[in-house]
């Protein structure tokens, strides 16, 4: 999926999340980015910042972390963090493998604007 299109759900997952809970204004949204995920943290907040134009989201700070891939082994069954992909089992130094995550990119949270 197109990083843009990726970054206006995770917008309007925002704007929905903020208004469920009466926010007027997002202090800090908190984004998951899987290591497999083909975009970097860098691509990914900046794609976000420059998209964000409700005013609700105006000069949010975005945390975003990576997490590790996390893939099995067709071959010998082991569990294994691929650091690319194709990259070889590490047990059997095969090329088959399921990955089981590392790819998805969502919204871990949000946090409102400090009162006061």
């Amino acid at each position: 999926m197109p990083l843009e299109r990726i970054v206006k759900e995770l917008i309007e997952q925002t704007l929905e999340e903020a208004r469920s809970i009466g926010c007027h204004h997002v202090w800090r949204v908190r984004l998951v980015l899987g290591a497999l995920a083909g975009v970097s943290p860098e691509e990914l907040s900046g794609c976000f910042q420059e998209l964000a134009r409700d005013p609700a989201l105006a000069g949010t700070s975005i945390d975003v972390e990576v997490r590790p891939a996390l893939a099995r082994c067709k071959n010998c069954e082991l569990e294994f963090e691929p650091e690319a992909d194709p990259w070889p089992c590490p047990r059997c130094a095969g090329f088959s493998w399921v990955l089981l995550e590392g790819d998805e990119v969502y919204l871990e949270g949000i946090e409102q604007e400090p009162e006061g």
